[in-house]
């Protein structure tokens, strides 16, 4: 600032001098992405000073993604657990198999692992082990292949070094992947004012810079279609970086001044006037900004994207970041927006056929599947006989006999023990038997003379009485017949609850082919 003001530089747009940190490593961009985010709409251009040398200028942005893969396991000695799942062993299994993954030459890909830690000592059996790996690439696609080529590896890693453990009992490993920073690509355009700007200022002051493609605080503002380039100073002789203050020779003084002076009038530099108003159906009310993700489209013509604008539940743009602050208008005043921070964003999924009402009887059932043992199914129903009231039905299914100790199947006596007052009806995994308490067995007429129906059977135990087991439809109807019709707020409670579920499990739009008195609760 105080060599533009020595120079009598008297620009014409406001300019910004700002020192940032956070440019290298973990630290993501930090400085340039809050000034970016404090100057949204307002940035025309941004001049970057970074490193030395004059013989080079950075108007093409290298994209490049950090990540840290970390496995963990319960650790132990090295005598005493001799053959128990070991983080290291694992990762570096995965380490092994991630460098011979194949990169291109075209478009230019690299990676490398620059860090590896774990464990305490040698002779312990190391809790966790964790790898740093840096990624990059002229190609979006390429880095996303990379990363999830990194994942594939590590969990590879960690199956291999499980398989060929020789005690698994003491625990298994776990392991994740973690984006630690993302740096966008982009390029200076060939006919950009600020290139033909710093060609005249080395022509000024007799300077020649070549073109590079690197990484540095102008990846951000390049994808976001901002003009920037990045320049150095030389490390020594007459282009020094020196202090306007004390004693400096004329020539480096006098350099350095004629090339700001040189350079600043003519580049369009940072906080010019606000962009071209967008259309007023751009900036309708209502619209969210989806910002700094990576967006997963599903069309093969443009399958990555930077940024999206939301409208009324619809998405009304897509693209890259440049695209959606200046032509969709999520750079204008007051635009709502949702940084995503790097987060990963994919279209949701739609199931084009479900019955919800069915559903939601499953999900306010007592959920069996799984249960090791009788003891714990008595345990669950015991629950939900606390949340009804007495003489209200209880159901449930999905348990199997086979995974419990005694292999038998369960009889009415066992759930009589924790249901007395609530019929009670629970189906196998397999939907061919249920077994049911003797209060479900009266209310269906169910005793020791009633015939087996056609299709059907009543298992009976020695004396004669029913044991509670009904085999195939046609016995188990006898008893789900009496069942009455879910109340309106079952319903409703049992259908939102599906919802719940299948949102997260990315489904966001269902097809729901149900009963009629299940759309009414609609």
């Amino acid at each position: 600032a105080r060599a533009v003001h020595f120079a009598h530089v008297k620009p014409q747009r406001t300019i910004l001098f700002v020192g940032d940190v956070g440019e290298e490593g973990e630290g993501n961009l930090r400085g340039m992405r809050a000034i970016v985010d404090t100057y949204r709409g307002k940035l025309k251009a941004v001049v970057v000073l970074d490193g030395s040398g004059t013989d080079h200028v950075t108007t093409k942005a290298l994209a490049s993604r950090r990540l840290e893969a970390l496995i963990t396991g319960p650790g132990g000695h090295s005598w005493s657990d001799f053959g128990m799942p070991n983080p290291i062993n694992a990762l570096v299994r995965g380490a092994v198999r991630f460098i011979n993954t194949r990169v291109p030459a075209s478009p230019r890909t690299t990676f490398n692992i620059g860090q590896i830690e774990g464990g305490t000592s040698v002779n312990s059996v190391p809790h966790e082990a964790r790898l740093k790996v840096d990624i990059r690439s002229e190609s979006e696609e390429e880095l996303a292949r990379l990363e999830s080529a990194l994942r594939e590896c590590i969990v590879a890693g960690v199956r291999d070094e499980m398989e060929s453990a020789r005690d698994r009992s003491k625990g298994k490993l776990e392991w994740k992947v973690e984006l630690l920073g993302s740096r966008p690509g982009g390029e200076l355009a060939a006919d950009s004012p600020l290139l033909a700007a710093l060609r005249a200022a080395d022509d000024f002051v007799g300077n020649q810079s070549r073109i590079e493609r690197s990484s540095t605080d102008a990846n951000l503002p390049l994808s976001l279609g901002i003009e920037a380039i990045s320049i150095g100073g030389a490390s020594h002789g007459s282009w020094s970086f020196r202090s306007c203050r004390g004693e400096v020779s004329m020539t480096v003084r006098a350099n350095r001044v004629r090339f700001l002076a040189g350079i600043l009038p003519l580049v369009v530099v940072i906080l010019a006037a606000f962009h071209t108003k967008t259309s007023a159906a751009q900036k309708a009310s209502g619209t969210i900004f989806y910002t700094h993700g990576r967006i997963y489209t599903n069309d093969p013509a443009q399958p990555w994207a930077e940024a999206m604008a939301v409208s009324e539940g619809k998405i009304t743009c897509i693209g890259k970041m440049a695209h959606i602050l200046l032509d969709c208008g999520g750079s204008q005043e007051g635009a709502e927006t949702v940084h995503l921070e790097d987060q990963f964003v994919m279209p949701g999924f739609n199931d084009a056929h479900v019955h919800l009402g069915g559903a939601a009887a499953d999900e306010l059932a007592v959920p069996l599947t799984g249960v090791p043992s009788v003891e714990e199914m008595q345990k669950r129903v015991a629950a939900a006989v606390a949340r009804h009231k007495e003489g209200e039905w209880i159901t449930g299914g999905g348990w199997d006999h086979t995974l419990w100790p005694e292999k038998r199947f369960p009889n009415r006596q066992q759930l009589d023990a924790v249901a007395p007052k609530n019929p009670v009806i629970l189906t196998h995994i397999s939907g061919h038997v249920a077994v049911a308490n003797s209060f479900a067995l009266k209310s269906a007429e169910i005793n020791k003379t009633t015939p087996n129906p056609r299709g059907g059977e009543i298992e009976h135990d020695g004396l004669g009485e029913p044991t509670g087991m009904l085999k195939e439809n046609a016995a188990m109807s006898l008893v789900r017949v009496r069942i009455p019709d879910p109340t309106a707020e079952q319903r409703r409670k049992g259908i939102e609850l599906v919802l719940q579920n299948v949102a997260r499990n990315g489904v966001t739009s269902v097809q729901d082919y149900s009963d009629w008195a299940d759309f009414q609760v609609y």
